[in-house]
């Protein structure tokens, strides 16, 4: 009997959905003044997660990152207009004395009479051209778009995982806790059974053993634990959810799903999902876009061994109404104020130290580049090994449900022997300890598939749940029925359709590599 309910161990698995390491110390506060009750947010997965990328910071943090490298595409696209630049000039000007050469600072002018020495300047350039230079610059901006993109897609994907954990938590924590509660009804009704077969054993002075009543209370006492343990499993779910959705603590949230339920779609075989994953997931589009960007960054420090050739122009003016010497040291040709001028001309600055920079760029592509095949690689490791652990727990989910109705109908099968009096009370107890690990091990199957079918989606950079493919041949792990084929009237076989003459299907998938919706 002390075995009782042992099951009841799995409830840790839920304990897995601390995804933020939160610790809301403000539960176990003071009560405060009576408010009015937030309204409940009740939502389905597609709706939590929308919710979630809509307010998460952590997406408005990569928004603003893809902002950042925008700018940068702006300020590489704004090189080739031309630029201007303003100078201006204001100073005290004296008289200088009549017959003084102006030598002596003091003595040859006279600082009583003083006007104004003003000048202004303003020229232009427009960059014709550059060797390449803008050119690179622009290459590298955008491939900083694209890895500013890459970056948001993976707080993205990252922010459906884990409002997928949280969601799918609560879920089965509440089956949990529905499970433990029939339990405890159960275990009630056999100790008010117990009780009444002892009172009336004791009443007719017959032999009775209190040893089906001891290890029914022992039962009890472990379930009190089991119980505990469920409820803070449910609310540390709603905690996580209420933390990805950016909802205070004391908003109640409820799944719209009242059940636990695998989720169905047409599986692909490991290599499907591996190219998939080669060709969208987030992390490694970045650090491709990465290698480009210091490919465009090697390219950009190779032109500027090269001049430019640019347009300028110079519009300059004096005014120095005080002074009539043309040699006047204060103030150049002051009778001849305007002055302009433009043309071409070619800038080019020779630096030595530009050949030990372009030698540095080398190196850091070389870098990004070695770094991008070492993710690839990772990449797929990681695909192969997730979708395998995928198609095991779909598969397992089948298993533990054969065996949660076989534990079933031993259970059944013991109580009418023991209402018989043909089995001993242990092994009813046996039996139904057997029943819920089973069903308990069949609802927490189905959560490790979802939560699993969740990291592939991740893994492979979209949502494998949701995607519409054309699929190559073989890339189904099974043959599939006719009526899980992808037809694009949407509808399904009838059953007992014939097959062609030729056993081939029509309208067979053409073969292309899967493409998400």
């Amino acid at each position: 009997m002390t075995r009782n309910l042992s099951l009841l161990r799995s409830v840790p698995a839920v304990v897995c959905l601390v995804l933020v390491g939160l610790a809301l110390e403000g539960v176990a506060a003071k009560p405060a003044p009576a408010k009015k009750k937030p309204a409940a947010v009740v939502c389905t997965l597609a709706e939590c997660t929308d919710r979630a990328l809509k307010f998460s910071p952590l997406m408005a943090a990569a928004r603003a990152d893809l902002d950042k490298y925008r700018s940068l595409l702006s300020e590489a696209k704004a090189a080739r207009y031309p630029s201007f630049s303003a100078t201006g000039f204001l100073a005290p000007l004296p008289e200088k004395k009549e017959g003084r050469s102006g030598s002596d600072l003091l003595n040859d002018w006279d600082w009583t009479s003083v006007s104004p020495l003003a000048t202004a300047q303003l020229t232009f350039t427009q960059v014709l051209w550059t060797f390449g230079k803008i050119d690179a610059l622009r290459e590298a901006a955008r491939a900083g778009v694209n890895v500013g993109k890459s970056v948001t897609q993976v707080a993205k994907m990252e922010m459906r995982y884990q409002v997928a954990r949280a969601w799918w938590g609560l879920l089965i924590a509440k089956e949990l806790t529905d499970i433990i509660s029939a339990g405890t009804k159960k275990l009630d009704k056999e100790r008010t059974r117990l009780l009444a077969e002892q009172e009336a054993a004791e009443e007719e002075d017959k032999e009775y053993d209190p040893t089906a009543l001891l290890r029914l209370r022992m039962a009890e006492a472990d379930l009190q634990g089991r119980v505990r343990q469920a409820r803070r499993a449910k609310l540390l779910a709603e905690d996580a959810l209420r933390v990805t959705l950016g909802l205070s603590h004391q908003t109640p949230i409820r799944t719209k799903a009242k059940y636990i339920e695998p989720l169905e779609f047409p599986m692909l075989s490991v290599a499907a999902y591996e190219r998939l994953a080669i060709a969208n997931h987030p992390k490694l589009l970045a650090m491709r876009n990465g290698t480009v960007a210091r490919f465009a960054q090697l390219r950009y420090q190779k032109t500027r061994l090269w001049p430019d050739l640019v347009l300028t122009g110079r519009l300059a003016y004096t005014y120095a109404p005080g002074v009539a010497n043309d040699d006047d040291s204060l103030a150049d040709n002051p009778t001849n104020p305007t002055q302009s001028g433009g043309g071409l001309a070619l800038r080019w600055r020779l630096d030595f130290r530009q050949f030990a920079r372009i030698d540095r760029a080398r190196a850091e592509h070389r870098k990004a580049d070695g770094l991008a095949q070492g993710q690839a690689q990772k990449v797929r490791l990681a695909v192969r090994n997730l979708v395998r652990e995928m198609h095991d727990g779909k598969a397992m989910i089948a298993v533990y449900e054969r065996a949660m109705k076989a534990a079933r109908g031993w259970l059944s099968s013991e109580s009418q022997m023991s209402k018989g009096g043909f089995s001993d009370y242990k092994e009813v107890v046996r039996a139904l300890e057997q029943y819920y690990r089973r069903k308990l091990k069949w609802l927490e199957s189905i959560y490790a598939y979802n939560i699993k079918v969740a990291e592939v989606s991740r893994a492979v950079g979209v949502d494998i749940t949701s995607m519409q493919m054309a699929v190559k041949p073989g890339d189904r792990g099974a043959k599939p029925k006719a009526a899980e084929n992808p037809v694009k009237s949407g509808k399904k076989s009838k059953p007992g359709a014939k097959k062609p003459a030729d056993g081939k299907q029509k309208n067979k998938p053409k073969a292309v590599a899967p493409v998400k919706k």
